[in-house]
C-alpha cells in the first residue's frame, strides 16, 4: 500500500508548503489552525537554534528532519532541547 493511500483511509491529509520569508512557523500553524505536527522538514541555513526552542515549545513534532549547522556543542544543546 502506497503512503497516500494509507494517509486517505485514516482520514490524514498531506501537504507540502512553500514558505515565503515572511512568514514565520507559527503563522504557518495558525493559518492551518493546528497544535501538532507529524512530520517538520526544515533546512533553514543556521536559523534552526533561533526558530525550532520557542516553536516546540508550542507545538508537538512527531517527527523532525533537519540539517543542523554550526558547532558540535550547539549541536547537542539544540537536541538536548529537542528532547524534552
Amino acid at each position: 500500500m502506497n503512503t497516500l493511500r494509507a494517509y486517505g483511509e485514516l482520514k490524514g491529509r498531506v501537504f507540502s508548503a512553500k514558505i515565503p520569508d515572511e512568514l514565520t512557523i507559527h503563522q504557518i500553524m495558525e493559518q492551518s489552525y493546528r497544535k501538532d505536527v507529524e512530520i517538520l522538514k526544515m533546512d533553514i541555513e543556521g536559523s534552526e537554534f533561533t526558530a525550532l526552542e520557542p516553536f516546540l515549545k508550542e507545538h508537538y513534532v512527531c517527527q523532525i528532519l533537519i540539517e543542523i549547522h554550526g558547532w558540535p556543542p550547539k549541536h547537542l544543546e539544540l537536541l538536548q532541547k529537542i528532547a524534552r
